[in-house]
C-alpha cells in the first residue's frame, strides 16, 4: 500500500466495518465522541486523522488500535475484532 493511499485506505475499511458491526453514521459518530460529518470525511478519505482519532475509531468499532492498523496493512474489512 502506498503511503499517499493511506486516508482512503482507512476510511474505506471503515466505511466497511461500521454497518458489519450494526452502526449509522451518527451512531458511530456518537459512540466515538467525533462529529458526523468528520466521521464522513474520514470515510470518504478526505481526511488524514491523528493518532488520537484512530484510537477513537478503532474503540468505536470494539477494536484495538493495532487490531484497526492490521486490517489495514492486510486489506481486511469483514474479519475478526481485533481484540
Amino acid at each position: 500500500m502506498k503511503e499517499e493511499a493511506l486516508p482512503a485506505e482507512l476510511g474505506d475499511l471503515i466505511r466497511r466495518l461500521r454497518p458489519s458491526r450494526g452502526l449509522s453514521l451518527e451512531a458511530f459518530a456518537e459512540a466515538c465522541g467525533i462529529e458526523r460529518a468528520y466521521v464522513s470525511s474520514i470515510e470518504r478519505g478526505r481526511v488524514n486523522v491523528s493518532v488520537r482519532t484512530a484510537f477513537r475509531l478503532a474503540r468505536g468499532l470494539d477494536l484495538t488500535l493495532a487490531g484497526l492498523f492490521g486490517m489495514l496493512e492486510r486489506g481486511d474489512g469483514a474479519g475478526g475484532s481485533g481484540r
